[in-house]
């Protein structure tokens, strides 16, 4: 970037004798009473070695302090709708515009809402049948357990009917006894009405003893079913609670609602914070396909700086919080004489080939620089809204003579 020629040390007096010089006033005055129009400034080529330090001159172009972002947006998209204007001021995290696949990307939002709430609706509803089950499954164990323990106490009456059965026995044989020895003492018909109570007497011993075994078993396995779907019905509930098939169904929610908001384009920062941003450039307009430039760029120009590029040489007369007058023939007055103030913020370490053109055809281009970032006064509001109206405007930098600067080396700090 061409600048100021650095001072070349080999002229001779004579040709820095031929150079005006301009006497610095900065004394006691302090940096805050250092103007532009106070710095001694040396010629191309000029040196003065006895007059000590010397105000430095630099190119710079204005710009926010947080950089200018830019919005962009996924190359091949094709911009659908742009909601702000070069200059409008808009709000952190407020939509600036919508790509085309908004709409696409929408309706299939749309569409996973709803299968979610179907999912929540069926998981609710097989929690409930779960618990129903449950609740069932408790019943039936009651009752076979019921069943099971009324069998296990008929067990102890087969003994009876097995005794009734022998005792009905041993009254037939008695009855037949006397029938042979007195046949009008025992009628031949109460003979047969015990022989009928005897029959029934063993037939329901024997149905017994064969039936109650069976019986006790199978009132075994239906409480172990029982108990089987009390547990199946346990593990259901908790397989539910455990395993949610809508969080399969939330994430792609999720994903979905994440490239919706790739297909809008958002001011930067959450919605809701403090701040505010103006847009300074439109690059694209509605229609258009979206390629590797970005679609607009904004900033926050709220607060304003300038960056310097320094001749490398120049850098050991700067120093943190060093005063500087920025000034262009494009600034109103009273900034275009007395300049915009402002102080070093950062002085690169990184030597490299200037960005910025001097409007001097005789300046050399063979020159290396730092970059040195100058913020403006924040209290300044005017200079502040002057600046944010000229960005990326070219400028000439000149900074107060540093007092106790080093003559070679890094520049002190604060």
């Amino acid at each position: 970037m061409p600048m100021l020629s650095p001072p070349n040390r080999s002229l001779s007096r004579w040709t820095r004798g031929v150079w005006p010089l301009v006497v610095v006033a900065a004394g006691s005055a302090g940096c805050d009473a250092w103007r532009p129009s106070d710095a001694r400034r040396l010629p191309p080529g000029a040196t003065d070695e006895t007059a000590g330090p010397r105000g430095v001159v630099a190119l710079g172009r204005l710009e926010p302090a947080e950089g200018v972002v830019s919005i962009s947006a996924v190359p091949g998209e094709r911009l659908l709708t742009l909601h702000v204007r070069e200059g409008d001021t808009v709000k952190p995290g407020q939509v600036l515009g919508r790509l085309a696949s908004y709409e696409l990307r929408a309706r299939q939002l749309e569409a996973l809402e709803v299968r979610l709430r179907l999912s929540g609706q069926e998981r609710a509803h097989e929690a409930r049948t779960a618990e129903a089950q449950l609740r069932q499954a408790v019943a039936a164990e009651a009752q076979a357990s019921a069943k099971l323990e009324e069998l296990r106490a008929r067990g102890a009456g087969l003994e009876a009917l097995a005794e009734a059965a022998i005792l009905a026995e041993e009254d037939l044989e008695r009855l037949r006894l006397l029938s042979r020895s007195d046949p009008e003492l025992v009628t031949p018909h109460e003979l047969r009405r015990q022989e009928n109570a005897t029959a029934r007497a063993t037939s329901e011993s024997r149905a017994a003893s064969i039936a109650h075994p069976l019986a006790v078993r199978a009132a075994e396995m239906a409480l172990a079913a029982a108990r089987g779907n009390v547990t199946l019905a346990e593990q259901t509930i908790a397989q539910l609670e455990q395993v949610d098939p809508t969080l399969a169904v939330a994430a792609e929610r999720d994903v979905a609602a994440a490239a919706l908001r790739q297909s809008e384009l958002y001011a930067p920062g959450e919605s809701g914070a403090e701040g505010a941003y103006r847009v300074v450039k439109v690059l694209m307009q509605p229609g258009e396909f979206v390629t590797q430039l970005p679609i607009l760029q904004v900033a926050d120009v709220r607060r304003m700086s300038c960056l310097a590029e320094v001749f490398e040489a120049d850098k050991q007369e700067l120093r943190e919080g060093q005063a500087a007058a920025i000034t262009s023939k494009a600034l109103p007055e009273p900034y275009r004489t007395q300049g915009l103030r402002g102080k070093v913020r950062r002085i690169g370490t990184l030597v490299s080939n200037p960005d910025l053109e001097s409007r001097n055809p005789l300046a050399p281009v063979d020159r290396s620089v730092v970059e040195v970032v100058v913020d403006l006064d924040p209290n300044d509001g005017d200079a502040t809204a002057e600046a944010a109206d000229n960005l990326g405007l070219q400028v000439t930098v000149e900074f107060a003579p540093a007092s106790g600067a080093p003559s070679s080396g890094a520049p002190a700090g604060k």
